[in-house]
């Protein structure tokens, strides 16, 4: 596993927050879409980015915000809010392929990788950096940056 460390800028992003089970995260980034969608708000989209403040729970489920960093401003509305992401030092493993495969790798990352790298995660979420997009991009080529916050 090819982990680099990285300085991760802070992120001022356009999110909706979800709660329930990892499986239906999509949910929130499909109503997130049409969110920016009805405000014309597609090609200011610089970055997709997820946020996930706590591992899964024994049931499965998370508190998750789907966030859009935009190039222009735009006010939150209709369950979008401002969510201000910290900077910081970051653990950062690249994974091209299916967005499926972030559900395998950010256990290896938390724990394989983070337990033999001499690093402690902190308490800033950890993050899923989406650098293309699914609707013109083919799955193989997907690529999708994982963060995990290092102190």
């Amino acid at each position: 596993m090819q982990v680099d460390i990285i300085e991760q800028p802070p992120l001022r992003l356009h999110a909706m927050r979800y709660e329930g089970p990892v499986t239906n995260i999509g949910e929130v980034w499909g109503r997130l879409s049409a969110w920016a969608a009805e405000r014309g708000l597609m090609g200011d989209i610089e970055l997709a980015v997820g946020a996930c403040s706590a591992a899964p729970d024994a049931q499965g489920r998370v508190v998750y915000h789907a966030g859009l960093l935009l190039r222009g401003e735009a006010p939150a509305s209709d369950g979008v809010e401002i969510l201000n992401l910290e900077g910081g030092r970051y653990a950062s493993y690249r994974l091209v392929g299916p967005y499926g495969g972030i559900a395998a790798a950010f256990p290896r990352l938390f724990g394989e990788w983070l337990p033999a790298s001499g690093y402690q995660r902190d308490d800033r979420p950890a993050l899923e950096i989406y650098r293309n997009n699914p609707s013109d991009t083919p799955e193989a080529e997907l690529i999708t940056d994982l963060l995990v916050a290092i102190k």
